[in-house]
């Protein structure tokens, strides 16, 4: 045999142990996956839903479905905190629209030009965000509380080095925070590393998180894929399938629906509409608990031209031609609840009439009963407000359930303008109504 061929022939005997070597070694890599980002992503987001809706305890369920499409730019912000809380975001949205189809009705939601460059931070129960264009609506805040949010899922990611084949339990909060639950009766969450190559480490994940939301008792098992890009220190993609099961709670419908959500992640080269002075306004909206806290206000908008900027401790119920309804909850129960209906309007210079006010209330104790407690015009000191009026019926009586609840009777007049608005809680919350009324009462302006 040539010399030649002798190293041929060798050459091929080693063939499969180098194959099986390299095997061994790919398999036996460990690799760290720590996310990092850094200078602006582009995002795009893609979210559906199908199943069906009950919407009050008694109903039939209604068939439901759900497209959202997102597209936005986001930087990091710095903030202290760990896990959820430590995690914030500027985004400016090119697009973020829905269309939810709820048997035989559709609605549609978009995000105003105004309010394009919102902050997101992570809470234990998702995400938040403000904006410094101005008060977002509760609509916006329900637009942009979106499954798979970018800010959340590197929690995914094991806090040491993994190789292929391993599993991992991330962080308590993850879970929570990827199914929007708040009181948490069960948690699990499993990753695993399916594949590892130079540039991007594949994964896995599934779990399932029981407890309430609203109230209600809610049940979400969740599953998906993630790649994470190992030079850039980011995930580039994941995919998302939520199914979620509740009843009807205090102030939400029962959804028993299946998301599906796909998301894409890639570096931008330049900051576009993220430039130095979008980050440095961003800074200054979450630069104190004060700042934080004039920028969460929420922008309610009625279909009579009422308006109302509210704190977000008020929770949004439902609003028709005749009526919004906003609550406060605790330990999720409604405790004090505010009902806006619009009023005729009066004649101009005319004074509200206190006598024809309370008629009204009286007429309304045929189904709710009760009996009138208080009847009082109140003063309006401030001189901006001249042409404002506001009577007061307070009204002793039961709610559904038979237990005791007050029911304050609120008309005010602005000019011409009149609205009714009742709050109603048990007696034991009366000084906290004291201090929740008067805040809401001033913000209700007409446009």
């Amino acid at each position: 045999m040539f010399p030649s061929a002798r190293s041929a022939v060798a050459a091929l005997l080693l063939v499969p142990a180098l194959t099986h070597f390299a095997r061994e070694s790919a398999a036996q890599e460990r690799a760290v996956l720590t996310e990092s980002p850094a200078g602006t992503h582009a995002v795009v987001l893609t979210v559906s839903a199908e199943g069906t809706i009950t919407p009050r305890v008694g109903d039939e369920p209604l068939a439901a479905e759900m497209r959202a499409t997102y597209r936005f730019r986001t930087s990091p912000l710095p903030v202290e905190g760990e896990g959820p809380t430590g995690r914030r975001a500027v985004r400016y949205y090119d697009a973020a629209g829905l269309e939810w189809k709820v048997g035989p009705e559709s609605t549609y939601a978009r995000l105003r030009g105004s309010r394009r460059i919102v902050v997101a931070t992570g809470v234990p129960t998702g995400v938040t965000v403000l904006s410094p264009g101005g008060p977002m609506r509760f609509g916006e805040l329900d637009l942009l509380d979106t499954p798979l949010d970018p800010l959340l899922i590197g929690g995914l990611l094991p806090a040491g080095s993994v190789s292929v084949g391993d599993d991992w339990t991330p962080p308590d909060w993850v879970g929570p925070a990827l199914a929007s639950v708040e009181a948490i009766g069960e948690n699990e969450l499993r990753c695993r590393l399916t594949a590892l190559t130079d540039k991007t480490a594949e994964g896995s994940f599934r779990g399932k998180v029981a407890g309430e939301t609203d109230g209600a008792p809610l049940t979400v098992t969740l599953s998906g894929t993630f790649t994470f890009a190992r030079d850039a220190k980011i995930i580039t993609k994941a995919t998302l399938t939520q199914k979620v099961e509740s009843s009807p709670g205090p102030i939400s419908p029962g959804p028993r629906l299946t998301f599906t959500a796909d998301l894409s992640r890639t570096p931008e080269a330049a900051a576009g509409p993220l430039d130095d002075d979008a980050l440095q306004l961003a800074r200054e909206e979450v630069r104190t608990p004060e700042s934080i806290k004039a920028a969460q206000q929420v922008e309610l908008i009625t279909p009579w031209d009422a308006r109302a900027t509210l704190d977000r401790d008020w929770r949004f119920v439902n609003q028709t031609a005749q009526a919004a309804v906003v609550v406060q909850m605790e330990r999720g129960v409604p405790v004090i609840a505010a009902t806006l209906r619009p009023l005729p309007d009066g004649e101009k210079g005319e004074e509200p009439d206190a006598g024809a006010f309370e008629r009204r209330v009286r007429l309304t104790l045929e189904k709710t009963p009760g009996k009138i407690d208080t009847t009082a015009t109140l003063d309006v000191p401030d001189e901006a407000d001249a042409g404002r009026a506001l009577l007061l019926v307070r009204v002793l009586g039961q709610n559904a359930d038979g237990e005791a609840e007050v029911r304050d009777y609120y008309l005010l007049a602005d000019g011409t303008k009149r609205a009714e608005i009742v709050f109603s809680y048990p007696p034991e919350k009366e000084a906290d109504v004291g201090e929740l009324a008067f805040p809401l009462l001033d913000a209700v302006r007409w446009r």
